[in-house]
This record gives structure tokens, sequence and C-alpha cells, in this order.
């Protein structure tokens, strides 16, 4: 890893460490927060690999799953989703993913760790680009669907 990229985000991760202390419910100091993980990731939201552009994750837990935002060194918003487990493997709900200037790269839901409902994609500027519609389906029901393999047992 580059030593620029991992002092940004060593600085950026003791930055939302020392600001990480958040006020419970209606700012009422005596309800604890719920406490945040934060991990550095790289451009595809994952494990760090050698020389990539670090990002922060941020994860808290609420009552609907794992609430994730990942961040770049300067604070903008790269992704907004929430999973249903701890291991951050099955995405259910609404998905944000957002380009390097703040704007909107694409939305949609997930459903139990499947895409489903209309996705739209934007340009830079914030123009649509495209919509595509999921079914809720997951490749191996789709293949099965198509003729293309039988039904697992």
């Amino acid at each position: 890893m580059k030593t620029s990229t991992f002092i940004t985000g060593l600085v950026l991760a003791s930055t939302l460490a020392t600001h990480s202390t958040a006020l419970g419910n209606h700012g009422d100091r005596s309800v604890p927060a719920r406490p945040v993980r934060r991990d550095l990731v790289g451009p595809g939201f994952g494990p760090v690999a050698n020389g990539e552009i670090v990002l922060m994750r941020e994860v808290r837990r609420t009552d609907a799953g794992y609430e994730v935002k990942v961040k770049a060194a300067d604070g903008t918003l790269r992704m907004r989703g929430t999973y249903m487990d701890e291991a951050l493997t099955i995405g259910h709900g609404t998905f944000s993913y957002y380009h390097d200037n703040g704007r909107l790269e694409s939305q949609g839901r997930m459903s139990q760790g499947t895409k489903t409902g209309v996705w739209s994609r934007f340009d830079r500027e914030g123009r649509a680009l495209s919509e595509k519609i999921y079914d809720g389906k997951t490749y191996d029901q789709r293949t099965v669907d198509q003729g293309w393999s039988a039904p697992s047992n």
C-alpha cells in the first residue's frame, strides 16, 4: 500500500473515531448510542489490497439490520445500504451508490441479498442513464427457469 494512501486512511480513521461519540435517542446523553464499527475498505467496498484507494466503511446496528455507509477520505458518501447480517453479505433494503463528486450513481432495492425492482443509473452530472428491472430471483433460480440447469435438491 502506498504510504500516502495508508496515512490518509489512518488520518480518516482517527478523525472519525474522535467524532464517534454520538448522542442516544432524542439527544439524551443518558441513553447510550449504538456502537459504530469502522473498517478501511477498497473501491469495491471490500478488504483493502495493496495500492488501492482507501475508503472508510461505517457499520451501525439498527432495528432494520446493519446500516452501512462508505465514505471517501474527504468525507464524501460513496455508498449507503442495509444488510441483514453482521458479515455484510445479505443486502436488504435500498442501496445507493455515489460518484466521487457526491452525485447519485445508482440506486435500487435488495431483498434478502438479491436485487429486486427497478435499479436506476445516473451519470456524473445526475442525468438518468438507464433503468433495469430485477425480478428478485437469484442467478440459480433464473438458470433453472430458463432450462439451463436442473433444480438442486
